[in-house]
Parts: C-alpha cells; sequence; structure tokens
C-alpha cells in the first residue's frame, strides 16, 4: 500500500527551512582544521592540537582526503647529489654538486648545465649542451643524452642515478655508440 503526502507550497518552505536549520545546527557544532605533518623521513607523527578526545567504546576511522606538498620533499639530499661527467673521453672526471633541494627532471637537467657553463663544457657558440638530462612522460622514464662523443657520464659513482632511476653504468654518447657498432 504506498501513501501519497499532498504538501502545499507553504508547507514545503516550512519543512525546506526546518531540514536546513537542522543541517546548520549540526555542521557548525562540528570543528573544522587542518593537520601540518612535517617530517624529514616517510614515516610522520604528529600531535593534535587542540587534542581529539575520542569514546574508547565507539570505533573510528581516519582518512587523507588531501595531500598537497608544493615541492616541499627534497629529493636531492646530500646523499644523491652528485653528477660525475668527463669532458675528454674518461683521462679526467669533474663532479657537479646540487644544493638541496626539490628538483622536477627539467631543473636537474637546468642545475647540471648551468655548472657545465660554469665549467666551460658546452658549445658557447650555438648555445647548445653536450649532455641533456630529461624524461618521456610516455614512459614515465629519464635518459641521459650525450651529443658528444668525448663526453662520458660516469653513474656508478653519480649519487643521482637514483633520482632518474638509472643502474650504476659508464655511459658513453650516441655518437661513439653508433661509431661502435
Amino acid at each position: 500500500m504506498a501513501v501519497k503526502t499532498v504538501v502545499n507550497m507553504d508547507g514545503m518552505q516550512k519543512l525546506l527551512e526546518k531540514i536546513r536549520d537542522s543541517l546548520a545546527a549540526k555542521l557548525l557544532t562540528k570543528e573544522n582544521f587542518s593537520v601540518v605533518v612535517s617530517s624529514e623521513t616517510t614515516d610522520c607523527t604528529t600531535i593534535f592540537s587542540p587534542a581529539i578526545h575520542l569514546d574508547p567504546q565507539r570505533r573510528y576511522e581516519m582518512a587523507l582526503v588531501n595531500l598537497e606538498t608544493y615541492n616541499s620533499i627534497p629529493n636531492i639530499t646530500v646523499a644523491n647529489n652528485t653528477f660525475v661527467y668527463s669532458h675528454n673521453g674518461g683521462s679526467l672526471w669533474k663532479k657537479i654538486t646540487l644544493p638541496e633541494g626539490s628538483y622536477e627532471i627539467s631543473q636537474i637537467n637546468a642545475a647540471i648545465r648551468r655548472q657545465l657553463e660554469v665549467n666551460g663544457d658546452w658549445n658557447a657558440d650555438d648555445k647548445s649542451h653536450y649532455i641533456t638530462v630529461g624524461a618521456n612522460p610516455s614512459t614515465l622514464r629519464a635518459f641521459i643524452y650525450i651529443s658528444n662523443s668525448s663526453y662520458h657520464v660516469d653513474l656508478s659513482s653519480s649519487a643521482i642515478k637514483s633520482i632518474l632511476g638509472f643502474t650504476p653504468k659508464h655511459l658513453l654518447s650516441a655518437i661513439t655508440k653508433v661509431k661502435t657498432r
């Protein structure tokens, strides 16, 4: 048996106002707050202020709704901030040290290029660089492109390999690889 309720417009307006007031009262009694967590490791512990008082007889759940880091977690530290390369076929090796911070791959490339320019290891005539660090967004992999056959990159002693996802190896230029085939 179906029950049909007929409410006129005035009755509907009063009903909606009652629901609105009830919801507003419930929402106003709840506290909204943000939790700021800071840590130098991946394990985070925080103390809530004001403290959260929970009834031990009830069961509670908590969820992370949003995480915004704004490049605030350093991925370059003293443990992985070196890039080792040679400009003369491996006879002399140079080390670039990046400052600690939060880098995207394009920023790692820019920092390495700045140091290559300071060291004179670039083509100043056409403003091109012999070593390029980049990423392929389709494969989510980093790459290192070496355009001059006398340049080498030593990832066995470069700590930055862990950030870029490389295993320890000695990289030669693409030109050298083509010539040796």
